[in-house]
């Protein structure tokens, strides 16, 4: 596994929740993202699968 510090200030949606990215990493080919969503919990998502806010 390949591990990138990438701090992000921008907030995503994913799954109706605002999140935001702590870091990437690629795991077996796949970029994924560690999030922090508005109540503190931190858990990893398919990079592709947060969307930007506008």
């Amino acid at each position: 596994m390949s591990h990138t510090n990438h701090f992000e200030a921008d907030t995503y949606t994913y799954n109706d929740s605002q999140v935001k990215i702590i870091t990437v990493f690629t795991e077996n080919g796949k970029l994924t993202a560690l999030v922090e969503d508005e109540n503190g919990e931190l858990f990893e998502v398919a990079k592709d699968s947060l969307r930007g806010n506008i």
